[in-house]
């Protein structure tokens, strides 16, 4: 029952003060949500440029991959409101969203 973890039990750090503080660190893509986030929002905002996209990742660095497919987005007219509204819809693992809640209750510092 309940969400368990692969810890046995939560690192702790130094902060400078008597008080012990938890901190938590994630991965975003394949941890938090399900699915590789950069790949998920072209599908999302401009279907028809994966294949685009799958070609410029081959001839270029991940990353001037994405810049040149956020070029090709917004040419196509994508605006912030677009990308806020795909991210809102991103899909996340139930079980970790109930796990980010929990350990937030639990005064766990959280970073992704």
């Amino acid at each position: 029952p309940g969400l368990r973890f692969l810890v046995s039990g939560p690192r702790t750090m130094a902060t400078g003060s008597s008080r012990e503080r938890h901190v938590i660190v994630f991965d975003f893509d394949w941890s938090l949500i399900n699915e590789n986030s950069d790949y998920w929002i072209i599908k999302q905002l401009g279907k028809e440029l994966v294949p685009q996209f799958k070609k410029l990742c081959s001839s270029l660095h991940f990353t001037d991959a994405m810049d040149e497919a956020m070029k090709l987005l917004f040419d196509k007219g994508v605006k912030k409101e677009d990308f806020e509204r795909a991210f809102a819809k991103v899909p996340f693992f139930q079980e970790m969203q109930e796990g980010v809640r929990e350990m937030s209750k639990q005064g766990y510092s959280l970073y992704i």
